[in-house]
Order: structure tokens, then C-alpha cells, then sequence
């Protein structure tokens, strides 16, 4: 496969996972702290700074993980996809 098609469903599986994985963090402190996410509610200097510092370390961790773990199947299948080609290729000679 073409290696910027590759670049482009990276990015795209990337945002999406990312997307995937806050929603998902949002919708757990809500329900593990009975409060709003640091900064979504309605009066952000009501936020504690126990709550907006755990949760920036909770949220970066996570997404940094996520990206991580998709950009590491990105790139095993775009090697397979490169083995394949060039196993094609030499096929043919």
C-alpha cells in the first residue's frame, strides 16, 4: 500500500482512538468522582487543583498510550503490506 495512504489511515485511526479513549476517560471521572470533568463544567474556577492536576496526568498518560498502540499496529501492518510487495515483486522476476 501506498506509504502516505498508510500516513493518512495512521493519523486518522490515531485522532479516532484518541477521541475513543477521552470520551471514555470523561465518562468514568464523572462516575467514579460524581463531578465534572476539570474545565467542562459550568464555573472553572469551582475546579479543585487536585482534580485538574490528576486528571491532566490520568488524560496524557492514556493518550499517549492509545497513540502509541495504534501507531505500533500501523506500523507492523505497513510492513506486512511492504513484505507482501516486495515478495510480489520478486514473484514476477
Amino acid at each position: 500500500m501506498n506509504p502516505k495512504i498508510m500516513g493518512l489511515i495512521g493519523t486518522g485511526a490515531s485522532v479516532l482512538g484518541v477521541q475513543a479513549a477521552t470520551k471514555g476517560l470523561d465518562a468514568t471521572w464523572k462516575k467514579v468522582t460524581g463531578r465534572q470533568v476539570p474545565s467542562k463544567g459550568d464555573d472553572p474556577r469551582e475546579d479543585r487543583w487536585l482534580d485538574i492536576v490528576l486528571f491532566a496526568v490520568v488524560s496524557g498518560v492514556l493518550t499517549t498510550v492509545v497513540r502509541t498502540l495504534v501507531n505500533r499496529q500501523v506500523a507492523e501492518q505497513r510492513e506486512k503490506a511492504e513484505l507482501k510487495a516486495h515478495e510480489k515483486a520478486k514473484g514476477r522476476a
